[in-house]
């Protein structure tokens, strides 16, 4: 049986992954009606009803913000490993998985304090595992003008996995340089990436992210 693809959604906030998700969820069942996509989200697990310890660390993310930036690389890791578990497991049923966040964001925004690598380091276990089973990372990035940045968070109120400094953020996500920063750095570790202008028009995004899937799933 043909192994269903990892597919992951990232970007700064405000970027639209929200709203791409809403569409890609009832978009995609139509476009391909032989194939099955689930969707689930970082920190967190939504394919697991059962002992979801993702979810459990997800709260504790949520909630405790005297964390230090390693303590909650750790925390990240140990919930994206239960929640890996579950992805490999679907993908080996032949179905795809879309997750709003995985290891990219952690790279970006832990590795602000810890590094690339270091973080990389951190999910060893996520990535071994991936490996074992001849799984790729395909990271689809959306991409937003600094302008509607700060006009899009000046209206957001941030939560505790935000503590950290957002225009930083922001600035090396969109560094037009990042994507050959992070080959250059991490190589084939962190897997594809391809990148997305979010500051199109939301059907113009949809189509740009439906573009590469049908790559990815055929590829």
């Amino acid at each position: 049986m043909r192994k269903g693809k990892l597919i992951t959604l990232e970007g700064p906030d405000t970027a639209g992954k929200t709203t791409l998700v809403k569409s890609l969820k009832s978009i995609l069942s139509i476009i391909y009606p032989n194939e099955v996509f689930l969707f689930t989200r970082e920190p967190g697990n939504l394919l697991s009803e059962k002992n979801n310890k993702s979810e459990s660390i997800r709260k504790k993310l949520l909630s405790d913000t005297s964390l230090s930036p390693e303590e909650q690389a750790k925390l990240f890791a140990e919930s994206r490993y239960y929640h890996t578990v579950n992805i490999i497991k679907e993908l080996n049923k032949g179905n795809h998985v879309i997750t709003d966040r995985y290891l990219f964001s952690s790279i970006i925004y832990q590795g602000l304090d810890l590094g690339f690598t270091k973080i990389l380091d951190i999910n060893e276990k996520s990535l071994n595992l991936l490996k074992e089973n001849n799984i790729d990372i395909n990271n689809i990035v959306l991409q937003i003008s600094l302008e509607t940045y700060n006009k899009r968070m000046s209206s957001k109120i941030k939560d505790a996995l935000e503590d950290v400094d957002e225009q930083i953020v922001f600035d090396r996500i969109m560094n037009h340089n990042i994507v050959a920063t992070i080959n250059d750095t991490l190589g084939q570790r962190l897997g594809k990436i391809y990148t997305i202008n979010a500051n199109k028009t939301q059907s113009d995004v949809v189509i740009e992210a439906l573009n590469h899937i049908h790559k990815i799933i055929y590829s």
